[in-house]
């Protein structure tokens, strides 16, 4: 197994697909962490080295968690997110991005390695994800950017404001509707001064 990151283009056929079926209007990928396992070793899925867990992606919308695994995707908004942390098995020491949510509060200590082969179980807390060890150093920068994004997400906002980074990416949004030609000058102009509260 091999874990890639980078935008939609990383994902495999099949998970882009289901992502794209996913995707609502407005939404902006932040970035997409996905395993690869081009040719699954059968011997090595009768082992502790293999589960159904390594295969499928991550994606980082701007509001956001999706998870694409092999039996079926979910999604949880950061501000759902009570715990996001990267976790070792004592018996299958592989990285494990585990997440719990106020509807999900299974925490990473009641898990067995049982967990890790049976799918009931997967379904049940889908909100997972294995890292391959010698890729961990270049997924780890981005688990510290959904840290990131799930504080600002707890954060108290004061009425009528936005937080910084959702204010940037509304203005790339208009910006970019501009240089598309959707807006004219006039109601850019207009829709940047609403914003900045001008």
């Amino acid at each position: 197994m091999a874990t890639t990151v980078g935008g939609v283009e990383v994902l495999r056929e099949s998970d882009r697909r289901t992502f794209d079926s996913l995707l609502r209007a407005g939404e902006q990928v932040l970035f997409c962490v996905q395993n690869q396992n081009p040719r699954p070793d059968w011997q090595r899925m009768q082992t502790v080295e293999l589960s159904l867990t390594e295969h499928g992606a991550l994606v980082a919308l701007d509001s956001r968690l999706i998870f694409l695994h092999v039996f079926g995707p979910a999604s949880c908004r950061y501000d759902e997110i009570t715990d996001l942390d990267v976790y070792r098995h004592e018996q299958r020491p592989i990285p494990c991005l585990w997440v719990t949510t106020r509807e999900h509060p299974m925490s990473f200590s009641e898990t067995t390695l049982t967990f890790l082969f049976d799918q009931a179980a997967q379904q049940a807390h889908p909100y997972h994800f294995f890292i391959d060890q010698k890729s961990f150093t270049l997924v780890e920068p981005y688990i510290q950017q959904l840290r990131g994004l799930v504080r600002r997400a707890h954060a108290p906002q004061a009425p009528g404001t936005l937080p910084e980074e959702d204010l940037v990416l509304r203005l790339e949004r208009l910006a970019h509707l501009h240089k598309d030609g959707q807006l004219s000058d006039a109601e850019f102009d207009a829709a940047k001064r609403k914003l900045l509260g001008g």
